[in-house]
């Protein structure tokens, strides 16, 4: 199969590696290399065409699930491969929520990334070995349940926006909504979030690994 991947990881070791086994196990593909998340915004911003991103989140220039935010807006038809090492049930809830096609913990080894790079580059689902917190377990791959709540295209740029400190004024200017629906979509964020405040809505995103939201 022919696609093009995105490596998003900071250490040139391991994204090497990883180039290297994909290649071998995806000889068509086409394998970039970034290592922070302000180069990989301006690859696929350049019109790459990118088909998979894979993501650590725990680059330094990362600001917690804003690059997952960051990429989703940019690439909104690319599948997103989140790799972290904080993969508590929250941070992978959240994580399906904005739009991450499946997460694996960074304690994963070669083989499961790679095992789980071909099956969503090549599009495949698979079947759930078992049930897992939000999402369902292939063989150490984590994906979103067919029901999962996810946020709109709309609520994500809206949620981008609010966690830069834009005002519901600026907001409807940028969108080109009113403020009244700017409003009906902040509400709606905070309903899938379960969350009671747009500032609780915002650590979530930018402090999502803080001990006491862990």
């Amino acid at each position: 199969m022919s696609a093009t991947l995105l490596i998003v990881e900071d250490h040139p070791a391991i994204r090497e590696t990883l180039a290297d086994l994909i290649l071998e196990a995806l000889p068509q593909s086409k394998v970039l290399q970034v290592g922070n998340v302000t180069t990989a915004q301006d690859v696929l911003k350049n019109g790459s065409d990118v088909d998979l991103v894979i993501l650590d989140l725990s680059l330094p220039d990362a600001q917690g699930l804003m690059a997952l935010v960051d990429v989703r807006i940019i690439e909104p038809s690319a599948k997103i491969l989140v790799v972290s090492g904080h993969d508590h049930d929250r941070t992978i809830e959240l994580a399906f929520m904005l739009g991450a096609n499946g997460f694996l913990s960074k304690s994963s080894t070669c083989d499961t990334i790679i095992d789980a790079v071909v099956m969503l580059a090549n599009g495949h689902k698979g079947k759930a070995a078992k049930p897992k917190t939000n999402g369902n377990s292939f063989d150490g791959l984590m994906l979103p349940q067919n029901a999962q709540i996810k946020l709109t295209k709309q609520e994500t740029r809206i949620l981008s926006m609010l966690c830069k400190g834009h005002m519901n004024k600026i907001l409807a200017f940028e969108t080109g909504l009113t403020e009244s629906t700017v409003k009906a979509h902040i509400s709606s964020i905070l309903r899938k979030f379960d969350v009671p405040s747009r500032t609780q809505a915002i650590l979530e995103i930018i402090d999502p690994f803080h001990e006491n939201r862990c």
